[in-house]
């Protein structure tokens, strides 16, 4: 059974939306990441790094909501959430996909958990980097708008609603 393992407030949204869009029979495993369970022994065989979302489906075990995406979309082509592979929309949808989580997420982090990036304790410097970050932000969403009024449209790739609208969210 496939299942995602999700905490309330987490990245799992873009895949949850991905199987919800695809109509796939899943089963919603809550981690709660206020009572640790994200760090039990059980969930680090999941996933070592103690985030969520995991994807389990039989022995394959995905973590990293850009690649449970990525193959959700690749198992699922029929569904149309993403262009085929090996066109100029593919390559488009491979860079605005990797940096929504490797920039925007990783700022957004960086603004959300600000004591995440310095020493314990250090309120002073959290309270930088957040307003750095806050910065990023900004310049970052920009850019989002901009490619949005590129296509005239509400979906990042143009005319269509791709995978990368659902992680966007």
């Amino acid at each position: 059974m496939l299942q995602l393992h999700y905490a309330p407030s987490t990245a799992a949204m873009a895949p949850h939306i991905l199987l919800e869009d695809i109509g796939l029979p899943y089963e919603r495993v809550l981690v709660d990441t206020r009572t640790g369970a994200h760090k039990a022994p059980g969930y680090l065989a999941l996933n070592p790094n103690g985030l969520v979302p995991v994807l389990t489906d039989g022995d394959l075990v995905l973590f990293e909501s850009a690649a449970i995406c990525l193959h959700l979309c690749d198992m699922h082509p029929q569904a149309g959430l993403a262009p085929a592979v090996g066109t100029v929309e593919r390559a488009h949808f491979y860079k605005w996909l990797v940096w929504m989580t490797n920039t925007l997420q990783s700022t957004l982090i960086a603004y959300f958990y600000p004591h995440r990036m310095v020493n314990p304790g250090n309120t002073a410097a959290a309270a930088e980097v957040q307003t750095q970050a806050e910065l990023r932000v900004g310049t970052l969403l920009a850019q989002l708008d901009a490619e949005l009024a590129r296509h005239g449209g509400p979906w990042l790739l143009g005319a269509h609603y791709s995978a990368l609208d659902a992680y966007a969210l």
